[in-house]
């Protein structure tokens, strides 16, 4: 007897992280805060600690949350949103 299998074959091999894309956008910022790069954005899982109840709570409980890796060129500096 033989056995079929259903899977689809994939250019990324088991263990290996797809590629991330490489383009930038850039967003400009009101007030004194620099010009920022969007480096990446993606839908993530995103949690905060809450200390009083010693416990991880989701940042939006509607689901994934939107979140942005910025990078500011005139400042050096990397932000997370």
């Amino acid at each position: 007897s033989s056995i079929s299998s259903n899977q689809s074959s994939s250019s990324i091999k088991q263990g290996e992280s797809p590629p991330i894309a490489t383009t930038t956008s850039t967003a400009i910022m009101v007030g004194n805060i620099p010009q920022e790069d969007i480096l990446i954005s993606c839908k993530a899982t995103a949690m905060i600690y809450n200390d009083a109840q010693k416990k991880w709570i989701h940042c939006a409980p509607n689901g994934p949350a939107k979140i942005q890796l910025l990078f500011a060129p005139e400042t050096q500096t990397y932000r997370i949103v």
